[in-house]
């Protein structure tokens, strides 16, 4: 059992999204289990500090603080906790020499999530799961009335409209910044952007006062619509609305909780979703699944799974989409 006889406990998050949500039913589980230690968190990128912020088990963020800065901190912690494994986080740790519980050698073979937990939970001598498994990820009244404004000026209607979410997978065709990290990438998609336009027309025939809406990177939405025929522009500039750079993670979760489906191939999207309350359909590789899938799994996270995504049929997707909404919502939303 792990000797919990500390008043201040410093946390060190990964600087991807990702692992920084992978971590907070943890910290959960230590700050409810010993509510007199106060946990200060540190962030690795300004997206980690927003997936801390306003989390009601963490008194203070630090962000990338300096290294004179760290030697000031060290000074009023009595043990660091590190639970991702990277050379940016070991350097931290290093430098602060404090005391460390590092549990970055969990199980390799479940969800990073549940095998942080499951090793703190040994240390504890508590059950893993006493406090749920969710992930915390915190909206203010400011990301609800941000959203809430977006909406209106799109015309779209939470109480009337089927809001479905899309993402192109965070793979943009150019080279830019990525959101995420920081640092440069070019992917290709994963499911290609002719099968989204396809769902879309497919969806809107089927579903009553559809709205999609885009998130993520620049998705570059306009000149993509330019690929299509007239009245089919006419048809998706009715229905779509491009989000994409416009949200903060935070804002992200506000949007996700007025929405009714989240439809993407993209990870780090996909578990900020998982804090929300909307259904989820990922489109994932048998590479990815279990390590970098949905968590915890529960009815409203669906997943679709392939070696090759592109391989992966739109009317496949249709349907699962379809069965997904036709269970969750109230009203009648299907054209006759």
């Amino acid at each position: 059992m792990l000797n919990i006889n500390v008043s201040r406990v410093l946390i060190t998050s990964a600087p991807r999204v990702s692992e920084t949500m992978f971590l907070t039913p943890s910290l959960r589980l230590l700050k409810k289990s010993y509510p007199n230690i106060i946990c200060d968190n540190l962030s690795l990128s300004p997206a980690a500090a927003d997936v801390m912020k306003n989390n009601p088990y963490i008194n203070k963020i630090w962000l990338e603080p300096s290294e004179k800065h760290l030697f000031e901190m060290a000074k009023h912690y009595d043990l660091a906790i590190t639970l991702h494994d990277s050379a940016q986080s070991r350097e931290y740790v290093r430098t602060l020499s404090l005391p460390v519980l590092d549990l970055t050698s969990a199980d390799s073979n479940v969800h990073p999530s549940e095998a942080w937990l499951q090793s703190l939970a040994k240390l504890l001598a508590k059950p893993y799961d006493e406090y749920g498994l969710h992930f915390d990820l915190m909206t203010s009244p400011e990301n609800v009335s941000y959203v809430d404004d977006l909406f209106l000026e799109a015309g779209i209607d939470v109480e009337k409209d089927t809001i479905i979410v899309l993402s192109l997978g965070g793979h943009s065709p150019f080279q830019r910044q990525n959101f995420w990290s920081g640092k440069k990438h070019q992917h290709r998609k994963h499911w290609p952007v002719e099968s989204y336009w396809e769902l879309i027309k497919g969806l809107s025939t089927t579903i009553e006062n559809l709205k999609v809406v885009f998130i993520g990177w620049d998705n570059d939405i306009e000149s993509l619509l330019s690929n299509e025929s007239k009245d089919n522009q006419e048809i998706l500039n009715k229905i779509v609305t491009d989000l994409s750079g416009q949200l903060s993670i935070n804002d992200m979760a506000a949007l996700f909780d007025k929405s009714h489906l989240f439809l993407s191939t993209e990870c780090q999207l996909l578990h900020v979703a998982c804090a929300s309350q909307v259904p989820i359909l990922a489109l994932l590789r048998n590479s990815h699944h279990v390590r970098n899938g949905l968590y915890p799994k529960i009815d409203k996270h669906h997943v679709l799974v392939a070696d090759e995504l592109h391989k992966l049929s739109v009317s496949t997707i249709q349907m699962r989409a379809l069965e997904i909404l036709q269970n969750i919502k109230k009203r009648p939303f299907l054209n006759n």
